[in-house]
């Protein structure tokens, strides 16, 4: 016990001179005091959201130009284009065509206001009427198979087809039909109605109307259009009427509404059936559900306006197939004939569907 007791006084009395010689340094300056650490301050912010993505703002016409208008002495620099040398093609320098530098002494200053002055104005396109967005959308050549119907029992008594072709600005409208069954007893020959003309966006310009085998199989009548003279000469009577503005045949008529629509009130218009001309009075009546062979299809109905004893006719317009006319109703000589559309095929482009 004895050793032990001297062994820890042995070990204080060693610490305690350590400690005695290290305050001595201390004071003497040869071991320095450590400083104490720096404090880092603190930043009080608020977080919030980052603004979205913006295009840098342009500076206005008038900040533009009051800063070239305060600096008008200042020289404008033009850099020197960078001509980077062709490669090694194995082509003599000779026979490449000389690179023309902006830098030329030659080439005349360039005047800012001068060129603005003589730069051509840009033409502002007019918008479209309608009219002319009806008239470029509507399918250049296609056809119409039509169901003849006869009377209020809608007997089917023959076929029909019409088929137009829109080119160059002009067109050509057929309309064929032929009987089928036991009518082929009563009438064999098929009866060809043709129009041709010009088009344009206010619509259908005829040029000549042309009807074969109405009452017979050379029975022929013809319409000729002079809009330069404004006459118009139904053949082969040879008779003469004065030619109005918007004169139109019966079958250029059918298809007119395609290109302008049928007014919401009641209008007249001159029309020939290739034998008289004669003043149609028609309206908008209703637009009405049609059930045709085609399918079921929302149309305009447009009703001639006549008197209980009058030939007259109704068209019915499919609302989803650019107002073509997809049923017509005839009224002459105390007889209903009614063409319902059971098929429409527009042609590829290209192909001729005549």
């Amino acid at each position: 016990m004895k050793g032990l007791n001297l062994k820890r006084r042995d070990r204080v009395l060693a610490i305690s001179v350590a400690l005695a010689v290290l305050v001595h340094l201390f004071l003497l300056g040869i071991i320095p005091v450590p400083s104490a650490p720096p404090q880092i301050p603190v930043l009080e912010v608020d977080m919030v959201p980052l603004p979205e993505a913006q295009e840098p703002l342009k500076p206005s016409v008038a900040q533009r130009q009051s800063s070239r208008s305060s600096t008008p002495d200042a020289p404008r620099v033009q850099s020197a284009p960078v001509i980077v040398p062709p490669a090694d093609t194995g082509i003599p320098d000779n026979a490449l065509p000389p690179i023309a530098s902006s830098a030329s002494p030659s080439a005349p200053p360039v005047n800012e206001e001068t060129s603005k002055a003589e730069a051509p104005a840009v033409p502002v396109e007019r918008p479209k009427t309608p009219a002319e967005l009806r008239f470029a959308a509507l399918p250049p050549q296609g056809e119409i198979d039509y169901q003849v119907s006869l009377g209020s029992m809608d007997i089917q008594v023959a076929k029909g087809t019409l088929r137009w072709k829109i080119a160059e600005g002009r067109y050509r409208i057929d309309l064929e039909a032929r009987t089928i069954g036991i009518a082929r007893l009563l009438k064999s020959n098929p009866v060809v109605q043709t129009s041709e003309g010009r088009i344009s966006p206010q619509g259908l310009i005829p040029d000549e109307y042309h009807v074969i085998g109405r009452a017979s199989e050379t029975d022929e009548a013809v319409a000729q259009f002079n809009w330069a003279n404004q006459t118009l000469t139904l053949q082969p009577a040879g008779t003469v009427f004065p030619l109005t503005e918007g004169t139109q045949d019966l079958l250029s008529f059918f298809f007119q509404f395609s290109i302008v629509p049928p007014e919401t009130e009641g209008t007249s218009r001159a029309i020939t059936n290739g034998r008289k001309l004669d003043r149609y009075a028609y309206e908008l009546t209703e637009k009405t559900h049609l059930k045709l062979p085609l399918g079921d299809t929302e149309a305009l109905h447009v009703s001639r306006l006549t008197g209980l004893n009058e030939d007259s006719f109704d068209i019915w317009l499919g609302e989803k197939y650019h107002l073509l006319p997809v049923q017509i109703r005839f009224f002459a000589r105390g007889r209903v004939l009614t063409l319902y559309a059971k098929q429409i095929r527009i042609a590829a482009s290209g192909q001729d569907s005549f």
